[in-house]
């Protein structure tokens, strides 16, 4: 019983654990609504309770600085991204790191298996089923920038001062000084949650 869930049970439901992992992992990061309601926005006691979601939120609600706002925004993400990678690595099954070609062995000599040719009143399936797939991978490409527009504003709201955000929207991204004036006032800060 014991071999039986290390070598079958558990190998078949890593996948599920992978996603139940790192999807508490995010949603622990963007704990938001409980400390808040419970603590009024503050943290209390001595911000032992404030999350990396509730400074943000100051940020944004109380002095509308924007651009620090960002970059907390950003670090977060690389966070996340960062443990999301070594949840993937370190919970890979020995059967994803080393994969082999099977080769069908014959008398000593490898033996490839050959394919009938697709008969020409086969062309015009073929070119239906080529027509969905654009059509699925354009739909696919115009999801991904509509999810995308919002990282990429997040991101131009981080290189950028506050004045220049209070302003009005801009597509381009500011300054490399900006950029690091916001990331070093996030990161020199000592109320950060995740860095004190």
């Amino acid at each position: 019983p014991n071999q039986t869930f290390w070598k079958i049970t558990l190998p078949l439901i890593r996948p599920i654990l992978v996603y139940t992992l790192v999807t508490s992992l995010i949603g622990g990061l963007q704990m938001f609504d409980v400390p808040q309601i419970l603590t009024n926005g503050k943290g209390d006691p001595v911000r032992s309770s404030m999350t990396v979601v509730m400074y943000l939120n100051n940020f944004i609600g109380t002095s509308k600085n924007y651009g620090r706002a960002g970059a907390v925004s950003a670090i977060m993400f690389v966070i996340c991204a960062v443990l999301c990678v070594i949840i993937m690595r370190t919970t890979r099954g020995d059967d994803e790191r080393k994969v082999k070609p099977a080769k069908a062995v014959k008398g000593g000599q490898a033996t490839m298996k050959v394919q009938p040719k697709a008969k020409d009143n086969q062309t015009g399936a073929h070119a239906a089923l080529t027509a969905r797939r654009v059509l699925a991978y354009a739909v696919l490409i115009l999801l991904c920038a509509l999810c995308l527009f919002f990282f990429y504003v997040l991101i131009i709201n981080a290189s950028r001062p506050h004045a220049d955000i209070q302003k009005g929207f801009s597509f381009l991204p500011g300054s490399w000084t900006s950029i690091t004036t916001n990331f070093t006032n996030v990161l020199n800060d000592a109320n950060v949650p995740i860095l004190s």
